[in-house]
């Protein structure tokens, strides 16, 4: 329990909110803000890739009620959302495991190659049970 003014205030859980902007330059901010009490801490993940225009910067607002809002802003080139899955990660002594946003929702390209000709090999199987059942094995002799 967090003490304030001889309160004694219970711990808020972080709610993560992730928001980007894509710049004509092809410059990508990105925005992960948690208000939490007490303050939570946030990382970010790029999946190795080293594309990012520099380091993440940080930034903590206490509020009234003892909640801390935090916001980190990470700067990349565009491109990265569409080779590598960017994630804000919330770290907070009130969860077991950290809390994890994914900035890029949109599927790739590969994703809805696979998905569609699974379709298709499921219709075509479909198909072929409804044409094997009507020959061999729903006949009526």
């Amino acid at each position: 329990m967090l003490t304030i003014n001889k309160q004694c205030l219970a711990p808020v859980l972080p709610k993560p909110e992730v928001k980007y902007e894509t710049s004509a330059s092809g410059e990508t901010e990105a925005n992960c803000t948690a208000r939490s009490r007490p303050a939570a801490h946030i990382t970010w993940d790029v999946g190795g890739d080293n594309r990012t225009l520099g380091p993440p910067v940080t930034s903590a607002d206490s509020q009234g009620d003892g909640t801390t809002i935090v916001r980190s802003t990470l700067l990349f080139h565009s491109g990265l959302l569409k080779d590598v899955s960017v994630k804000c990660i919330i770290h907070h002594q009130g969860l077991k495991h950290p809390l994890t946003v994914s900035l890029n929702t949109n599927v790739g390209p590969a994703t809805v190659i696979l998905l569609s000709v699974c379709g298709v090999v499921s219709v075509l199987f479909l198909s072929l049970c409804i044409v094997f059942c009507k020959c061999f094995v729903c006949t009526n002799d």
